[in-house]
């Protein structure tokens, strides 16, 4: 893979391949805005589901050995990606948990070393925290009438 903007998208609680469609269309949302802001240059995006995703948010996801499991097949998948890479400069990764994903994430990055220059969790029940990424919180608007939370 030549492409200098990866993005790896890491679904969450209930993802499978029976049903893979819709994290499939996320990552193809994630490659649309991307590819608008890329200037030209080649932009990739990627489903990646090599674990066992939790079944149900109350009956599994409080446990954390999902993503402990599945940490080193994530970590094994992005080193790679790297040595696959032909471009002549180093890629941009950005690596994106969505849901009990971030769990997975942040446990690939406490026991291994993830392979990424940047790191977004979405809708995250508390991943691990992931040392040597810089954590930010993006605010968005609240719907007209409703009170800001605090």
């Amino acid at each position: 893979m030549s492409t200098p903007h990866q993005g790896v998208y890491v679904p969450g609680t209930t993802a499978e391949l029976g049903k893979i469609e819709g994290d499939i269309n996320r990552s193809v949302n994630v490659w649309n805005s991307a590819d608008a802001k890329a200037g030209g240059e080649s932009v990739s995006s990627v489903t990646w589901l090599g674990y066992d995703a939790p079944d149900g948010v109350a009956k599994d996801a409080p446990f954390e050995h999902y993503a402990y499991d599945g940490a080193p097949a994530f970590n094994r998948f992005l080193d790679g990606l790297e040595t696959s890479h032909s471009g002549d400069a180093a890629p941009h990764r950005t690596v994106i948990g969505h849901s009990y994903g971030t769990t997975l994430v942040g446990a690939a990055a406490e026991t291994g070393r993830l392979n990424a220059d940047d790191v977004v969790f979405a809708g995250s029940p508390g991943g691990s925290a992931v040392s040597g990424f810089p954590l930010a919180m993006i605010a968005r608007p609240s719907p007209a009438g409703s009170k800001p939370s605090r």
